[in-house]
């Protein structure tokens, strides 16, 4: 299954280890469907969690894993897997 996401549903998959977009997460790391994304929700991503106000809430390995090139949600509108 693909499925597309909001950025802000990945923004609160990023900031709380609880809830329903965690629980997204968690879904697609254990690759039960594959994110289909655009370089420009990427970039949005990685632009926003270097915000000061941000980055005191967010959990670093996650945002890492979201948007490492191969290891992550995938760039160019391509279908992203879970390692």
């Amino acid at each position: 299954m693909r499925v597309v996401l909001d950025t802000n549903i990945l923004f609160s998959a990023l900031i709380s280890p609880h809830g329903a977009p965690d629980a997204i997460y968690r879904a697609w790391r254990a690759a039960r469907f594959e994110v289909v994304t655009s370089r420009m929700q990427l970039d949005e991503i990685r632009r926003a969690s270097r915000y000061p106000k941000r980055q005191a809430i967010l959990q670093p390995a996650k945002v890492g894993a979201m948007t490492a090139a191969g290891g992550g949600i995938g760039a160019s509108n391509h279908r992203a897997r879970s390692r």
